[in-house]
């Protein structure tokens, strides 16, 4: 069983239904205020308490996500199953704020990050980034570069509005245009308008996401830092067949890397038109499976 947190767009819940898990969500109310002397939407969660999960005896696993779930609710889930395998999931950094959260859940339960260097900074049990199943074409790109039969290529960033990422992204952006690249973009919004590109008031929905990925030849990744976890970013680049430019190093010593297939934005000796001209190589199948949602699940069920 999954437990994660939707911001009420079910972006990845269907998702994890598609690919064989049963999903439980934090709901969320909606309710008009005014906020900053606007008038607005606020949303605020459900009590934590009200949506503890009935777990089937057949669930193996219980694999909470970190977004939005606390110490006292783990508590609350381990004291109504004290006999199941209870994972906490960071499918996110961990800041600062959050580290003395961490520690108390780790005396609970099993604490496992994507990320290779949070693992090392918080002594936590490591699995890979996944890309889910159901949305692995049927048949393999041939390579980075599978041709949309656009006149230019096309690469996308979607995001959010992150003053980290502002600098990077921008140069990025004018790079990508001067070499005569369309760039398409879906920023949400932040707390001001920071782009000339038109900034959304929402995420779109995660499908929509892999939609415009499919029709880009170039994937925008941009953290904000140097030592990042493997983003979805990276994963529908090689699923999809896309190439893929990124300020995160971290990629460079994952097993898929590929210099012809990924691009770290000021940090290269060559230049981003060399990287645009060079053509994309596939990455080999059964690199391609250790990263599947199956294999991921099938990982911590070889960790009981």
């Amino acid at each position: 069983m999954i437990i994660y947190y939707d911001s009420g767009c079910r972006h990845f819940t269907d998702i994890f239904a598609e690919n064989g898990q049963i999903c439980v969500q934090h709901y969320r109310h909606m309710f008009p205020g005014r906020v900053g002397g606007y008038i607005c939407s606020r949303k605020w969660l459900k009590p934590m308490s009200r949506i503890l999960p009935d777990v089937s005896a057949d669930d193996p696993l219980i694999i909470v996500f970190d977004t939005a779930t606390t110490a006292s609710y783990i508590k609350k889930l381990k004291r109504k199953y004290p006999d199941k395998h209870i994972i906490f999931w960071c499918w996110n950094r961990i800041s600062e704020d959050k580290i003395d959260e961490i520690e108390q859940i780790k005396r609970m339960v099993d604490v496992w990050s994507y990320s290779l260097d949070d693992c090392r900074r918080f002594d936590l049990k490591y699995n890979t980034q996944f890309f889910f199943d159901s949305l692995i074409p049927e048949t393999d790109p041939e390579n980075g570069n599978n041709g949309n039969g656009h006149s230019r290529p096309k690469a996308l960033f979607i995001g959010r509005e992150k003053k980290a990422r502002d600098k990077i992204l921008k140069k990025a952006f004018a790079e990508l245009e001067a070499e005569g690249t369309e760039v398409e973009t879906y920023i949400s919004r932040g707390r001001s308008g920071r782009y000339k590109y038109s900034l959304r008031e929402k995420l779109i929905p995660y499908k929509d996401v892999i939609k415009r990925a499919r029709d880009a030849d170039i994937l925008i990744d941009c953290y904000g830092t140097e030592k990042a976890g493997c983003s979805l970013r990276a994963m529908e680049a090689i699923f999809l067949g896309k190439k893929l430019i990124t300020d995160n190093l971290a990629l460079a010593d994952y097993d898929f890397y590929d210099s012809h297939n990924i691009y770290f934005i000021d940090k290269e000796d060559r230049s981003l038109k060399d990287f645009l001209a060079e053509p994309g190589v596939a990455v080999d199948r059964e690199i391609c499976d250790r990263y599947r949602f199956s294999s991921w699940i099938e990982r911590f069920l070889q960790d009981e």
